[in-house]
């Protein structure tokens, strides 16, 4: 859904999480444009090519974890009309850097025997992008699905948005 910045949390980021089967209250909305600043400032902390296999100081860990907190605490303080603000925040996140953060939600955190604290699953979905076989396996399924008629697979590079999609439907 455009526009993408990669930069700013906007409406259209708002939007497209919501075709994800998550709520964002009006005064969530509201409290991501009044930290419109301090959100942005969080963004530009993240390099736009960091993919999730890639991250190795402490700076870029850090740097995750304070945008995913600022997004989780719009969310927690506004009420989301989801179970727990953690997994709207996990697709806002995604939606913001689709290489780096994990799509995390019940599905796939029971498959994978998860809880759903961001510093235990984090290294889990690295591992499992950053193996070989399994990218290999995850690379030929998605050509193989580019290949049928009607179906729209967005940037076939995505892979951790294709790894979050096969573990959702495998949980499913």
């Amino acid at each position: 859904m455009a526009p993408v910045d990669p930069f700013t949390v906007t409406a259209s980021d708002l939007l497209a999480a919501t075709t994800l089967s998550v709520s964002v209250a009006p005064v969530a909305i509201r409290r991501f444009v009044e930290r419109a600043d301090e959100l942005s400032a969080q963004l530009r902390e993240i390099p736009e090519t960091l993919t999730l296999e890639a991250v190795d100081s402490p700076h870029e860990a850090a740097a995750m974890a304070a945008f995913y907190a600022s997004v989780k605490a719009c969310l927690y303080k506004a009420g989301a009309q989801t179970g727990n603000a953690w997994v709207t925040a996990s697709k806002i996140c995604a939606r913001k850097r689709p290489q780096l953060f994990p799509v995390r939600d019940r599905v796939v955190m029971t498959l994978l025997g998860l809880k759903g604290n961001y510093a235990d699953d984090w290294p889990v979905f690295a591992a499992l992008i950053g193996d070989a076989e399994i990218r290999g396996h995850l690379d030929a399924a998605v050509q193989r699905a580019a290949q049928q008629k009607c179906v729209g697979l967005g940037d076939p590079g995505l892979r951790l948005r294709h790894l979050d999609v096969a573990l959702w439907m495998s949980g499913r």
